[in-house]
């Protein structure tokens, strides 16, 4: 026989898609995290759990906002359509990991744009505060595209109120109106 050849042998069984590293990390977290669309659509379509967390609570959503990678990092498009394809498959959009970031708080930390849209459109919270005290708004770099798209939102949902800044938390929401 030749070196390798697998006749004779028995087949080995599948891998689970969600086998996992001693730190929790999945298949489906790492191409999310790499912006690989077709290797997740691949696991989803084989039953990885889209909302399950590594060791720090990080699901396969909050790291397709994530970025990485440094000038191999892929483009927003790429981790826009992994974001809309773990949120058709039932992601969890205000899932946060031990900081109390979510996926919009990522998002808005690496200026995401189109990221941050799917993530509102499918219901994110955009008032929601990590453990620092801090709002997706707070996230987003003042006057920013994405700060812009998360405050539109809110005034889309009908909110007169836009979520505290960080130099807003501890005194009262300030009315604030942007046109």
């Amino acid at each position: 026989l030749l070196r390798g050849s697998t006749v004779g042998r028995r087949p080995r069984p599948p891998v689970p898609p969600d086998v996992a590293s001693d730190d929790g990390w999945t298949p489906l977290m790492y191409a999310c995290l790499q912006g690989h669309y077709h290797a997740a659509q691949l696991l989803v379509s084989r039953g990885a759990r889209v909302n399950a967390t590594n060791a720090l609570a990080d699901t396969a959503l909050t790291l397709s906002a994530a970025a990485c990678g440094g000038a191999e990092s892929p483009e927003e498009s790429a981790r826009a359509a992994v974001a809309a394809l773990l949120l058709t498959a039932g992601a969890d959009v205000d899932a946060a990991n031990r900081m109390g970031m979510t996926a919009l708080h990522r998002a808005a930390l690496h200026g995401f744009k189109t990221v941050a849209r799917i993530l509102l459109k499918h219901g994110a919270r955009p008032e929601l505060l990590c453990k620092h005290g801090l709002s997706a708004v707070d996230r987003a770099a003042i006057g920013s595209e994405v700060r812009e798209t998360i405050v539109k939102a809110q005034l889309k949902r009908g909110r007169r109120r836009v979520v505290r800044t960080s130099a807003e938390v501890g005194r009262p929401r300030l009315l604030q109106s942007f046109d």
